[in-house]
Protein backbone atom coordinates (compact mmCIF):
# COMPACT_ATOMS: atom_id res chain seq x y z
CA UNK A 1 0.00 0.00 0.00
CA UNK A 2 1.13 3.01 -1.01
CA UNK A 3 1.97 5.91 1.64
CA UNK A 4 -1.02 8.35 0.16
CA UNK A 5 -3.73 5.39 0.40
CA UNK A 6 -2.31 4.54 4.10
CA UNK A 7 -2.62 8.49 5.01
CA UNK A 8 -6.38 8.20 3.26
CA UNK A 9 -7.53 4.90 5.28
CA UNK A 10 -6.23 6.49 8.43
CA UNK A 11 -8.28 9.63 7.87
CA UNK A 12 -11.45 7.77 7.67
CA UNK A 13 -11.38 6.58 11.22
CA UNK A 14 -13.49 8.09 13.46
CA UNK A 15 -11.56 9.52 16.44
CA UNK A 16 -13.54 12.73 17.49
CA UNK A 17 -13.86 12.93 21.26
CA UNK A 18 -16.58 13.31 23.47
CA UNK A 19 -16.74 16.83 24.80
CA UNK A 20 -19.15 15.68 27.87
CA UNK A 21 -16.69 13.01 28.65
CA UNK A 22 -14.25 14.19 31.65
CA UNK A 23 -11.89 10.89 31.00
CA UNK A 24 -8.79 10.94 29.05
CA UNK A 25 -9.37 9.52 26.24
CA UNK A 26 -12.79 10.85 26.01
CA UNK A 27 -14.10 7.85 24.16
CA UNK A 28 -13.42 4.46 22.85
CA UNK A 29 -13.51 5.15 19.47
CA UNK A 30 -10.08 6.93 19.91
CA UNK A 31 -7.91 3.96 20.18
CA UNK A 32 -9.12 2.89 16.73
CA UNK A 33 -6.59 4.61 14.81
CA UNK A 34 -4.05 3.57 17.72
CA UNK A 35 -4.62 0.18 16.84
CA UNK A 36 -4.35 0.41 13.59
CA UNK A 37 -0.94 1.96 13.72
CA UNK A 38 0.07 -0.55 15.94
CA UNK A 39 -0.84 -3.25 13.76
CA UNK A 40 0.61 -1.75 10.54
CA UNK A 41 4.19 -1.45 12.99
CA UNK A 42 4.20 -4.49 14.05
CA UNK A 43 3.38 -6.00 10.24
CA UNK A 44 5.92 -2.93 8.68
CA UNK A 45 8.93 -5.30 8.44
CA UNK A 46 9.87 -9.24 8.21
CA UNK A 47 12.14 -9.51 11.59
CA UNK A 48 13.59 -12.51 12.69
CA UNK A 49 12.86 -11.25 16.43
CA UNK A 50 9.73 -10.14 17.89
CA UNK A 51 8.32 -6.82 17.56
CA UNK A 52 6.05 -5.80 20.32
CA UNK A 53 4.29 -1.97 19.88
CA UNK A 54 2.11 -1.48 22.56
CA UNK A 55 -0.30 1.84 23.21
CA UNK A 56 -1.58 3.57 26.19
CA UNK A 57 -2.86 6.95 27.60
CA UNK A 58 -2.14 8.83 30.66
CA UNK A 59 -1.08 12.60 31.98
CA UNK A 60 2.36 11.77 32.10
CA UNK A 61 4.52 8.92 30.10
CA UNK A 62 4.50 6.54 33.58
CA UNK A 63 0.67 7.08 33.46
CA UNK A 64 0.65 5.65 29.62
CA UNK A 65 1.98 1.88 30.49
Amino acid sequence: MRAYERLLKYAKVYTTSDPESGTHPSAAREFDLAHLLVEEMQNAVQLSVLLKADVGCGKSWLDAK
